[in-house]
Order: structure tokens, then C-alpha cells, then sequence
């Protein structure tokens, strides 16, 4: 345990020990601060742990008497024991040493203000982490629907190309002449036929099962996962029904 750890947890011990005997904080200044009935009721809500209601009662001690350096002393006492709110606490603190610059606590309170800002450099360190993974977070997201609508846009035109109807014609454009064979003439020849598109391969259909998966079909007819997926477009590998016909494209 540190010398400040230790000196702050002994402060904090002794003080709640003579609120529990009703003595009060020890006050240094001499004067009425601590009669102050808006400060009494600050000391009494603090000992219930009434934070929020502690906090409000030595506020309203500060506005009857703005020099009033045991009001600044408890607010950060409890902003820095209770709330932890780091920022708020060194304030009240540096107020209570330029009210009793010659106070016995100036080295306590000092290593409280010293805690206080360790506890506010730890703060700041933490949301530049998050924002740093929150800025990954935000580019895989990006990179993530770019990719998506990719697929989609793939899978839209894998569709399109198996859907086309076998032996669809392909138009005979730029094509050479046909060579006149020797002897005849050419309007003694018939007409070359247009060319068409070779037959597409011919599929089977399997009729889904209990536990068939993409990956089992594949394999039981011996054809590739990738050529099964494209010959079934809209087959959903998470969805699949017993009964449900699946296109085996040929080996």
C-alpha cells in the first residue's frame, strides 16, 4: 500500500469515526463555519450516506458564506470518496487550502488532490481507448455493407445466368461468308444455319431428407458445393425442409 493510500484510507477512518461519536469533522478554523445550520444538515446527511442531499446542504452553506472552508473541505471530501467525481473534488480542495493556506491538513489534502488527478489521467485514458475501438468498430462495420451488398449484387447475377433458357440463340453479327465449294456457285448452296448456344448440362433432382445439407447432397452425387449453390439459387442452407427439391447440377 502506498504512503497516500494508506494516509487516505486512515483520514477516512478517523472521520467517520467521529461522526459515529457525534464529534463532528475537525475543524481547524476557529469559527462559526461549522454552526452553519445548512453545514449541520450536510453532516448529518453524509453520516446516513445521503450523498445527493450532503452535497446540496453544503452548497447552500457556501452560498450563506462563500468563505466558509470546511463546507469546501467536506464536498470534496465526498467527491472524491463517494461520487468520484475527481474533477469537482480538486476544486473544493484547492478552495479549503487558499481559505487555510496554514491549515495541519494542507499534506493530507494535497495527496488527495494528488489521488484525484491519478483518478482523472485513468478517466481520460479510457474514453481514448473506447474511441479508438469504437472507430474500428465503425470501419468493419463499413467494410462489412460494402461486402454485403457485393454478395447481393453477385448473387443477383448468378441468378440471372442460370435462369437463361437452354439453346437460347446467340445473333450471327460479323460473321464471314460461307466459302463457295469448288463447282457450284454460291445461290446453289443452302443458307449456313445460325449457330446456337450448346445445350446447358442436364440436372437432377433430389428430393431433400431429414439432415440433408448442401454439403451432404454435394457429396452424395459427387459434384462441387459451389456448383450445387449456383445451380439453387435461393436454396437457404438454414431453411432447408424435408421434401424440398434441390437442383444437382452434372459432375
Amino acid at each position: 500500500m502506498s504512503f497516500w493510500s494508506a494516509t487516505i484510507r486512515g483520514s477516512a477512518v478517523g472521520t467517520v469515526c467521529l461522526w459515529a461519536c457525534g464529534c463532528g469533522p475537525i475543524s481547524d478554523s476557529g469559527s462559526d463555519e461549522t454552526k452553519n445550520p445548512h453545514y449541520q444538515v450536510g453532516i448529518s446527511r453524509n453520516i446516513s450516506r445521503d450523498y445527493p442531499g450532503a452535497i446540496e446542504a453544503f452548497k447552500k452553506a457556501l452560498e450563506a458564506n462563500p468563505q466558509s472552508a470546511d463546507a469546501h473541505r467536506e464536498l470534496g471530501l465526498i467527491y472524491y470518496q463517494n461520487t468520484h467525481n475527481y474533477a469537482a473534488a480538486i476544486y473544493h480542495f484547492e478552495e479549503y487550502l487558499t481559505l487555510r493556506p496554514n491549515t495541519p491538513q494542507r499534506d493530507l489534502i494535497n495527496g488527495f488532490i494528488v489521488a484525484c488527478k491519478q483518478g482523472l489521467v485513468k478517466e481520460v485514458s479510457l474514453v481514448i481507448v473506447n474511441k479508438e475501438v469504437q472507430r474500428e468498430l465503425d470501419e468493419l462495420a463499413r467494410v462489412n455493407f460494402g461486402l454485403r451488398q457485393r454478395v447481393e449484387a453477385l448473387s443477383q447475377e448468378l441468378m440471372l445466368a442460370t435462369n437463361r433458357p437452354p439453346g437460347l440463340p446467340v445473333l450471327a453479327t460479323n460473321l464471314p461468308p460461307p466459302r463457295p465449294t469448288p463447282g457450284t456457285s454460291n445461290s446453289n448452296r443452302p443458307p449456313t444455319p445460325l449457330r446456337d448456344n450448346p445445350p446447358a448440362p442436364k440436372t437432377r433432382t433430389h428430393t431433400a431428407k431429414a439432415g440433408d445439407t448442401p454439403a451432404s447432397i454435394a457429396r452424395q452425387y459427387g459434384v462441387k458445393l459451389n456448383a450445387l449453390m449456383a445451380a439453387n439459387p435461393r436454396l437457404d442452407p438454414r431453411k432447408m425442409k424435408v421434401g424440398q427439391a434441390v437442383n444437382v447440377p452434372a459432375p
